[in-house]
């Protein structure tokens, strides 16, 4: 079903163009952004130089809360990995296995409130991908 006016061709095809401009700067930026993560560059740098495995750490969540998730003292970082494994591996990276391990900062009890703080890391092992991707490797 057509968004355009049948009345007004030209009305129609400047429609279009703004539609196909406006699609070209999204995939730019998503490019550039891609481009710009160190990860990103370090999987295709990697996959370039013909490695077998890619080995990624990444901090996930990062707190200096406290154990009352009431205080609003407690700051929580997180980051969703899911979008860095998706742009590593349309590099030609499959992910093998995937890890997450908590590193403690410090905790310690102030008065009646107890604090922690520390991160999660995930650890993300890839292979380099052979042919396309159509189930379960066996």
């Amino acid at each position: 079903m057509s968004t355009y006016s049948t009345t007004d061709p030209r009305r129609a095809a400047e429609e279009a163009q703004e539609a196909e401009a406006a699609r070209t700067a999204a995939v730019s930026r998503e490019a550039a952004r891609a481009r710009a993560d160190p990860e990103v560059r370090r999987a295709r740098t990697a996959f370039a130089a013909g490695d077998a495995i890619l080995f990624l750490t990444v901090t996930v969540t990062a707190t200096d809360g406290t154990l009352n998730p009431s205080d609003p003292l407690a700051p929580l970082r997180q980051a969703d990995p899911s979008q860095l494994i998706a742009m590593v591996e349309e590099v030609g990276w499959l992910l093998e296995s995937a890890d997450h391990v908590w590193i403690p900062g410090f905790t310690g009890r102030f008065g009646v409130t107890s604090r922690t703080a520390g991160l999660v890391q995930g650890h993300y092992i890839f292979r380099r991908a052979v042919g396309p991707l159509t189930g379960p490797q066996e």
